[in-house]
């Protein structure tokens, strides 16, 4: 008998790890030179040879983009049937009257995963995503395989990449609530009670807001950043207020981004909800958009008089 089956849920799970595993390695390098000003130093000055140090992470953290994508499709075909996944024949398979591990077994090739998906899908994946799977495999490859002193990785392909693939295997997801909810549960948050863990989401999403096109953060965030952001009133009421309210990113928009719209989405969330149309009494804001909740201004932050 076959025992230890894995679940669609066993390959989601590991596959987002790996995501985040990538995704963290990048983003902790991205925000650590973003922050470099304020401890007094000249990013221009440093940044090719900052940069230069990073490669041989960016590269992993590239492969193991791969991985994690990998294990997700097994999940997609493992909700189907997890013995599509088993390579051999039933007629090479353990006796049935002996006990034999799944993972003992052999496994389709990562090649043919997007193939065999979509022969039995009634959702079959694009052209285009198999051929970013494609491209991401041999550049996996050549990391793992051979010393390519011609491979160069960029920041923000990591990044792109992470999220193109994201949102090619969950379309009505979005990855910066994912990426939330691994940091406020991460290993360090139960050393200091993950106090600040929502406020460092935040930031770190509006960072590589700030770092993507337009074209990108729309796609894969859902929001426009040549319009005005606000905060999330779910957010900022969650929000460690140790903090300065100056340093609460502004991630959230309305939907649409009209003058009388009175509701707001937030990616870090990925929820929209309920707001006012008052303005902020405060002389120095012009704001107009209130959490009705808490009667708080969300493009200042500041309680507002009678709200």
């Amino acid at each position: 008998m076959i025992s230890d089956i894995p679940s669609t849920q066993d390959f989601y799970d590991a596959g987002h790890e790996l995501f985040d595993f990538a995704w963290d390695t990048v983003a902790r390098l991205w925000t650590g030179l973003s922050e470099a000003e304020s401890w007094g130093i000249d990013k221009e000055e440093v940044s090719e040879d900052y940069w230069g140090a990073a490669q041989s992470r960016l590269a992993s953290a590239l492969a193991v983009t791969q991985q994690g994508t990998e294990l997700i499709l097994k999940g997609k075909i493992a909700a189907i049937t997890p013995f599509l996944l088993l390579a051999d024949p039933p007629s090479k398979w353990p006796d049935p009257t002996k006990n034999a591990r799944f993972s003992d077994l052999r496994t389709v090739d990562a090649q043919d995963l997007v193939k065999l998906y979509n022969s039995v899908s009634a959702n079959p994946f694009s052209a285009d995503f198999s051929q970013r799977f494609h491209r991401l495999r041999d550049s996996r490859n050549r990391i793992f395989h051979s010393v390519d002193k011609n491979l160069k990785v960029t920041t923000s392909e990591v990044l792109e990449t992470i999220l193109a693939l994201y949102k090619d295997l969950f379309p009505d997801r979005n990855w910066a609530h994912m990426r939330a909810s691994f940091i406020q549960n991460a290993p360090d948050t139960k050393l200091d009670g993950g106090d600040y863990s929502l406020n460092n989401a935040a930031r770190e999403i509006k960072v590589v807001m700030d770092l993507l096109s337009p074209a990108a953060v729309q796609h894969f965030f859902g929001v426009d950043k040549k319009k005005r952001l606000y905060l999330c009133p779910h957010c900022l009421d969650n929000f460690n207020r140790d903090i300065d309210p100056g340093d609460y990113p502004h991630l959230a928009q309305l939907k649409p981004a009209a003058p009388k719209s009175t509701k707001i989405y937030c990616p870090l969330c990925d929820a929209t909800y309920e707001v006012e149309r008052v303005s902020c009494t405060h002389d120095e804001c012009k704001g107009n958009v209130i959490d009705p909740t808490e009667g708080r201004c969300l493009t200042c932050s500041e309680w507002v008089a009678d709200a």
